[in-house]
């Protein structure tokens, strides 16, 4: 039984290392657009928000059960003593044993609730810091939408050039333009990231 809390706990901790992983290696990897971002982002937080809650029920299971033992063990002592006190050796001998063994497994319990609590305040953490990462981006989306209208539309003076443009160079230039204002667009995130 305790080695099936050992292993959930670990499973915990790779989860939250295999999801801070991806994470991190597909900022870096790929350069999606902001709202790509903003999804994944969110998609994310949402399934971490989902092993949150399911970390904080483990851990009410868990201190329920480590109540149960910490009863049966003192009622266990009750036994024992009891036992002492009617000169029956042969049961005092059995509850000596199960006392112990009872107190060992109390005591390995609370380790792994300890423990548990390390890893589940470490993914709460993720989360809150993947929201402001969340809402910084939000905002800079915010305020880049807000500038872009006022630059799309550029001056007469502008449009001639682009005018002046046979049909052939115009798919290039448009095509080199954008790829400027996407890689502009990357570099702000990256900073902000």
């Amino acid at each position: 039984m305790v080695d099936l809390f050992r292993k959930l706990n670990t499973l915990l901790r790779a989860r939250v290392l295999d999801a801070l992983t991806v994470e991190q290696s597909e900022r870096e990897s790929s350069a999606p657009s902001g709202d790509a971002v903003i999804q994944e982002l969110e998609k994310l937080i949402r399934q971490n928000r989902t092993r949150i809650d399911d970390a904080l029920a483990y851990e009410d299971k868990l201190n329920a059960q480590i109540i149960q033992l910490d009863g049966d063990v003192r009622r266990w002592s009750a036994e024992l003593d009891a036992a002492i006190l009617r000169d029956d050796d042969h049961a005092a001998r059995v509850l000596a044993e199960q006392v112990q063994a009872g107190e060992n497994r109390l005591v390995r319990q609370q380790h792994d609730l300890q423990e548990h609590r390390v890893v589940t305040g470490e993914l709460i953490e993720r989360v809150s810091e993947a929201e402001r990462k969340l809402q910084a981006l939000r905002e800079e989306q915010a305020q880049a939408r807000a500038v872009q209208p006022k630059t799309a539309s550029p001056a007469p003076s502008a449009q001639a050039p682009q005018e002046a443009l046979t049909s052939e160079d115009a798919p290039e230039s448009a095509a080199h333009h954008d790829q400027d204002s996407m890689q502009a667009r990357l570099d702000r995130l990256s900073k902000r990231a």
